[in-house]
């Protein structure tokens, strides 16, 4: 592209204050290269390549690969700023740059690179040091508390709940990308947004039956803890809580609370631990540690650090610390900079969600070593997390780069390795039955449609082949 404008030349600091932390500020810098204009981003020092730069007359355009996933930026030149939007799968977030001298500017991003590096000085959370002694295999030696997995229980069909739910899922359409854009939602029955077909169907996660064979399968599994993905009091997956803990105490099983992102304010997280505490805190099988009920906290960077810190800081007049809400709160780590997230929020630890390595920086197991050290140097609980692959293209065609195949069971077994290699506190599995993204250990069947072919363990595989790898992997590494 020919210089229109070496007006845009140099680098500029960009402030997006919605953007995951350690990415809300940056610099952007505009260069020269074979007469064309050129630009890089660099985010505390990292540099991160751009693409589709496209500079007409005041307006500006280009993408970046932030992390795991694609984002495109588009700005307008307003007097001496360049203001727009980012756009990335959570949506839109507001994006401006300032032009800055270069002296100035690299003294400042020096002073606030060693500000945010320091682990032990200006980072302070008042969270007490958190030592724990928690049961391993159950009393039978059935199961074993230290292996969770995630569970899901927003599934429905016309049956049992008047309707099909989740399996008629949407096709999500891109971002950026819209030639999926106008896909109909999967109808449900033989056409369920799934890469693959579960052995019971079309299920109902409220009907009593279903729930019982899913606690046998887990604890055949060997599994101890099931965490269940929440989404709020009244929600469909608030309404089956009360026969899931029932059944699981019948199996000998636990269960956790995952929060899913459904709050947007500190009190209305207050008032979901307000809920949960009312409702399930009791319940003999809730999962706890020294007292306290584990959650994991998917998204949790839906609160800034700040907020976080007014509810887990012992030292806030607003915190749940030392009250029937407090509890031991694992966050979720994605990207490079969530481990200093964790500790400024004052979390009691870190899991890592995805089942597909290399996703994302938490999900990459050749960054596991690094993060089980900051997770000792920081006194906080280490949880990795382990699938069986991955395969999401009935709901995200776009996203064939991020399948792993299972290989016949060798890719969990690599993953579990790895894990455990890295001495975690506890390791969870990504999942019992996320269809969606094809992370299920679930049993499953060969199914083909006139339009589709659905993955399946193989031919010839038992349906329940990775409910006896799990059982396999915990008694190899767990259970000696």
């Amino acid at each position: 592209m020919k210089v229109q404008d070496k007006g845009i030349l140099g680098t500029w600091i960009y402030t997006v204050e919605e953007a995951p932390f350690g990415f809300q500020t940056g610099r952007v810098i505009f260069y020269e290269e074979n007469d064309s204009v050129k630009a890089k981003l660099k985010v505390y020092g990292i540099p991160i390549e751009t693409a589709k730069l496209e500079i007409d007359s005041a307006k500006v355009s280009f993408t970046t690969q932030v992390e795991h996933e694609e984002v495109s930026i588009k700005l307008e030149k307003k007097e001496d700023k360049l203001v727009g939007l980012a756009y990335a799968s959570e949506g839109s977030m507001a994006i401006s740059m300032v032009k800055k001298g270069r002296k100035n500017r690299e003294q400042k991003e020096k002073s606030s690179r060693k500000r945010f590096r320091s682990r032990h000085g200006d980072i302070s959370t008042g969270r007490a040091l958190l030592n724990f002694d928690v049961e391993g295999r159950s009393e039978d030696g059935a199961v074993n508390y230290k292996v969770h997995t995630f569970y899901y229980g927003w599934f429905g069909n016309p049956e049992y709940d008047g309707s099909y739910r989740a399996w008629n899922h949407q096709v999500i359409p891109h971002w950026i990308d819209t030639t999926w854009n106008n896909l109909a939602p999967h109808t449900g029955g033989d056409d369920v947004g799934a890469n693959f077909y579960p052995q019971l169907g079309n299920y109902s996660s409220k009907d009593p039956a279903t729930i019982s064979t899913h606690m046998q399968q887990i604890r055949e599994a060997g599994i101890g803890v099931v965490v269940i993905s929440w989404w709020g009091k009244g929600d469909f997956t608030d309404q089956s809580v009360g026969t899931l803990l029932d059944t699981a105490h019948a199996h000998g099983l636990k269960v956790a609370f995952h929060i899913e992102p459904v709050y947007n304010t500190v009190a209305e997280f207050r008032g979901l631990m307000e809920y949960i505490s009312s409702s399930y805190l009791q319940h003999p099988a809730m999962y706890k540690i020294d007292g306290k009920p584990l959650y994991y906290l998917y998204n949790s960077f839906k609160l800034k650090h700040e907020e976080w810190q007014s509810l887990l800081n012992p030292d806030s007049t607003s915190s749940l610390r030392s009250t029937p809400l407090d509890g031991v709160f694992i966050g979720l780590w994605t990207t490079g900079f969530d481990g200093e997230f964790a500790v400024k929020s004052g979390f009691d630890g870190f899991y890592t969600y995805f089942a597909s390595d290399g996703f994302a920086y938490g999900s990459t197991t050749s960054n596991w070593p690094d993060m089980a050290a900051f997770a000792r140097e920081n006194n906080l609980i280490y949880i990795p997390s382990v699938g069986p692959g991955y395969a999401d293209t009935r709901i995200r065609p776009w996203n064939e780069k991020t399948t792993k195949s299972r290989d016949q069971g060798r890719y969990y077994e690599e993953m579990f390795k790895n894990a455990v290699n890295t001495n975690p506190d506890f390791i969870s599995i990504t999942s019992f039955n996320e269809w969606h993204e094809g992370t299920q250990i679930e049993p499953v069947v060969p199914k083909k449609t006139p339009s589709f072919t659905y993955l399946d363990y193989g031919e010839d595989t038992d349906p329940m082949f990775y409910i006896w790898k799990t059982k396999s992997l915990i008694d190899t590494y767990f259970n000696d």
